[in-house]
Order: C-alpha cells, then sequence, then structure tokens
C-alpha cells in the first residue's frame, strides 16, 4: 500500500510545471482522482459480469423453453399433433354453441301433444283429437234428425265412459225406439193399410220430434264436454321414477314402523325351542327345552332393530373372495325347513343311545365286539330292554 502511495506521489509531483497557472488549480486531488477511475473500471467490470451472466441465463432459458408440443399433446390427450387437438376443440365449441334449444309450444296442448308422440301414445293422441273434431261439430251443428241420433250418443258416452259404443247403441234405441212403418198385406184393402201408415206417421213424427228436442236439450252439454276434455296425463320418465320412488320410500317407512312395533311387542314371547322325546311302547314321554335367558332376548332384539338380512346371510353364504358357502347355504336352508324333526331326531337317538348305555353299565355287558362294532344286545331274562331301562333308571 505504501508502495502505491509513493508512485502515486511521484507522479503528481512530476506534472505540477507551474503552480501559478490557473489550470493547476483543480477540485480534486489527483489522489482521489486515481480512486474515482479505479472505482469506475471496477464498475464497468461489475456490469460487464452481470451482463454476461444475464446473456448466459437467457440462453439458458431460451434452452429451456423449448418444449415439443406435438409430444405432449399426443402423450396426454392421444391427438398426433397440436394441430389435430386445434381442430376438434373447434369442432367442439361449435357444437356447444349450436346446441339445440330447449323446445318452445304455442300453448300446454300442443306440449301435451308433442309429450305424447315422443312417448309412443300415438292411439291416444288420435283418439283425443278425433273426439275433440267430433264435439265441435255436434256442439255447432244444426239439430236435425241426422245429427240428433249423434248427439245423444255422445252424450251418453261422454256420461258413461265404462259404456262401450254397443252399449251405448242399446241405450238409445230402448230410449228413442222408432215404430216400424207397416207393410200392406196381400189381403188387406187399401183403405185400411193406409189408414194404418196414416198412424205410423204420426207416432214416426212424435218419435222423431221428441229425438230432436233432446238433442237441443243435450247440444249445451256437449259444449261443456268440449271445454272439459283433455289430453290423458302425460308423465316424463323424471316424473314416474320419482313418484315411483316416493311411493317405495312411503311403503318402506310404513314396513319399517310395523316391524319395530311387532317387534317391540312379541320380543318376550319367544320361548326357545322344545322338543318331546317319546317311547310309545314304553308310554314315556320326556319334554325338553331350551329358553334362552331375558338378557339374550333383549340383545337378540336389539341385533334385529337394525337387521340386514343381505348382508347377514351374504357373510354366511360367501367368503371374502366372493366364493360361495355351499355347505352353510344347505345346512341354513335344511335346517330352518326341518327344524321340528330335526330336534325330534336328536333328542329321541340321546334318549336311545343313554338307554344303551345305562343298560351296559347296570348289566356288565359289553355291547361292542372286539372290533369295535355295535351289536345287537339280548338280555337273558324275559325283561325288554324298556324295563331294564326303566330298572336303571327308577330301581323298579
Amino acid at each position: 500500500m505504501s508502495e502505491t502511495t509513493q508512485e502515486v506521489t511521484q507522479e503528481v509531483t512530476q506534472s505540477t510545471a507551474n503552480p501559478f497557472d490557473d489550470s493547476s488549480w483543480v477540485e480534486t486531488s489527483p489522489v482521489q482522482q486515481i480512486a474515482t477511475e479505479q472505482e469506475t473500471g471496477s464498475v464497468q467490470t461489475e456490469q460487464t459480469q452481470t451482463t454476461q451472466t444475464e446473456t448466459q441465463e437467457t440462453q439458458v432459458a431460451e434452452t429451456t423453453t423449448q418444449v415439443d408440443y406435438n409430444s405432449f399433446v399426443k402423450e396426454n390427450f392421444g391427438y398426433e399433433s397440436l394441430d389435430e387437438a386445434k381442430a376438434e376443440f373447434e369442432q367442439l365449441k361449435k357444437l356447444k354453441e349450436t346446441a339445440p334449444q330447449e323446445q318452445k309450444f304455442a300453448n300446454d296442448e300442443s306440449k301435451a301433444f308433442y309429450q305424447a308422440l315422443l312417448e309412443g301414445k300415438t292411439d291416444d293422441v288420435l283418439n283425443f283429437l278425433s273426439t275433440q273434431k267430433k264435439i265441435e261439430k255436434l256442439a255447432t251443428s244444426e239439430v236435425d234428425a241426422y245429427t240428433a241420433e249423434e248427439i245423444i250418443k255422445m252424450n251418453i258416452k261422454q256420461k258413461n265412459k265404462n259404456l262401450s259404443d254397443d252399449e251405448v247403441d242399446f241405450v238409445f234405441s230402448e230410449r228413442f225406439s222408432m215404430p216400424k212403418k207397416p207393410v200392406q198385406g196381400t189381403d188387406e184393402y187399401d183403405d185400411a193399410y193406409q189408414e194404418r201408415v196414416s198412424e205410423w206417421e204420426s207416432k214416426f213424427q212424435a218419435a222423431q220430434k221428441k229425438l230432436i228436442i233432446e238433442a237441443k236439450m243435450a247440444q249445451p252439454e256437449i259444449e261443456k264436454i268440449k271445454s272439459e276434455l283433455v289430453l290423458p296425463s302425460i308423465q316424463t320418465p323424471n316424473q314416474v321414477s320419482e313418484a315411483q320412488m316416493q311411493e317405495e320410500l312411503q311403503q318402506a317407512e310404513e314396513m319399517r314402523k310395523e316391524f319395530e312395533q311387532t317387534l317391540e311387542k312379541e320380543y318376550k314371547s319367544f320361548s326357545g325351542f322344545n322338543v318331546t322325546f317319546k317311547d310309545e311302547s314304553a308310554g314315556i314321554e320326556i319334554p325338553i327345552s331350551y329358553v334362552p335367558t331375558d338378557e339374550e332376548k333383549v340383545s337378540l332384539k336389539q341385533e334385529l332393530s337394525d337387521f340386514d338380512y343381505s348382508e347377514y346371510f351374504g357373510s354366511r353364504w360367501f367368503s371374502k373372495e366372493g366364493k360361495p358357502e355351499i355347505k352353510n347355504m344347505m345346512a341354513d336352508k335344511y335346517f330352518l325347513e326341518n327344524k321340528e324333526k330335526i330336534l325330534q331326531k336328536v333328542a329321541n337317538e340321546a334318549a336311545q343311545q343313554m338307554r344303551l348305555k345305562m343298560i351296559a353299565l347296570q348289566s356288565n355287558i359289553n355291547l361292542k365286539g372286539n372290533n369295535g362294532q355295535q351289536q345287537t344286545f339280548t338280555p337273558n331274562n324275559n325283561q325288554s330292554e324298556t324295563d331294564k331301562f326303566a330298572a336303571v333308571m327308577f330301581g323298579a
């Protein structure tokens, strides 16, 4: 550091030629000027290094951001190229923009027709339109001998929808039968026949007049029927499913409520299992029972309150891997359907084996041979096996 200072001092001394020259007097000392130049050089060096670093980083960034978009699109979306993906997206966008708008109808009747036709109820629509057209015609037409019959029949039909067309014709004939024109006999004089025709004409005109009057009285009712005529209600699939679901939920709730009430009422009456050993030859009947405790009944009631039979039998009849357990299925089903027979058989066999065992012990007789097989026991005295058993059991 001292060497540097000396060199700078010498250089400054040599450069000072005229102390009276105004140019020699400067505000910055030579030492300060040299230090400033050194600092400027350092700044320029740092700026150069910074510029080089930024250039390198930019080059690295440019190298890093170069991505193969075609490969990216193919790997992630299955398109061969970016252009193919763009074309597909454009088509989807157009389809979305041109999606069908909600169908608009002039009135509710048109909407009902449309929905009925969509559901394939063509016959209902045609019958409705035919009836509507016929009613409009009869409600506004002039009543005469020809239209009167149709008006009255229509009125009868609409008031009694359960009648068939044939039954409507029968009712009409009974109420408004027209007299038939007489036929002249072979030996009948013309005057006599003409008299009968005149009488028929009088009756026919009266019946026809009655028919027309009834039709005129019924015509306002036909006009009323026109305003009440509606297309059979059409339910959409969603409405049908919701209605069915609501009905099923209500039924399930009612069944659940009834089950809980019945369970609470009858669980205490469960007496377990009973079987009676019978030996008719000896006149012996021995009742055998298994009665669960009150604690067991309460526990069983609680289990049944939220019992899921599908889950219960599913875990018994199928393994965790879903394999059917055929033995469990057969055992459960057979026992449920033959419970009394099975318990009776077990009781009888148990009593019979106990009898033979007691007789063998009392008589000190081995009922099995050397080969271990069951042998037939034959007493040496006149007592039967039942008597032997009674003597062993009761000391008789």
